[in-house]
């Protein structure tokens, strides 16, 4: 359920900020600058938790080169990139870069991940990657729905003072977490139970099955 939260939040991220930092020097210039980076921080974070995912399904699978491979291979790209900052920006921007980085680089893991997950092999991976993908729509329509009503709450609270964007923000937060879970039931990726325990139940699940076979 962590994407529908993260795609909300972004949907709402300048109420947010303006609620809990927007006072004294801390003007809408910085509060602009602080809500690029936390939307692309969450999408980075986003495909960092998917990036995971795929590497405890590769080690599920047996495949601990290429899990091992994807998962260190992203952190050294990171590191490399956050070393290339211009020393020459401000904190401000230099944070921004950081961020778009950290968006970009764990986007494309998560890239690799998934062709690795769907590569053929005796026709195991492409079971596991038909089964990911699928809970990958699921979720996306999730992220979707949440994102949505994050705009259209941000939308009702504009104009409002803090008191009142504290009360909306709050509400809104319960409906979408309530709604997510409510539809994550119906569309089948039964948000009690952690995605990280159905894929890999379903690795080991095709991998006793090829093996008895």
């Amino acid at each position: 359920m962590i994407a529908p939260v993260a795609f909300w939040l972004i949907g709402v991220r300048e109420p947010v900020v303006q609620v809990l930092f927007e006072r004294g020097s801390f003007d809408a210039i910085a509060t602009q600058l602080l809500c690029e980076v936390l939307s692309r921080s969450l999408i980075g974070a986003i495909f960092m938790v998917i990036t995971m995912l795929i590497v405890r399904c590769l080690f599920a699978d047996g495949r601990r080169g290429a899990a091992a491979g994807l998962s260190l291979g992203t952190i050294a790209v990171y590191l490399f990139a956050c070393s290339r900052v211009g020393s020459g920006l401000s904190a401000a921007y230099s944070l921004s870069v950081l961020s778009t980085a950290f968006a970009f680089v764990w986007g494309i893991a998560a890239a690799v991940g998934f062709w690795l997950l769907m590569a053929e092999k005796g026709g195991a991976d492409s079971k596991i990657g038909n089964a990911v993908a699928a809970d990958s729509i699921r979720v996306a329509i999730l992220a979707g729905l949440a994102y949505a009503f994050g705009c259209w709450t941000a939308n009702l609270a504009d104009g409002h003072g803090s008191a009142v964007k504290f009360a909306l923000l709050s509400a809104s937060f319960l409906l979408s977490a309530a709604a997510a879970l409510g539809l994550a039931g119906v569309l089948g990726v039964a948000g009690a139970r952690d995605l990280l325990g159905r894929f890999s139940s379903r690795v080991v699940a095709i991998s006793d099955d090829d093996a008895k076979k």
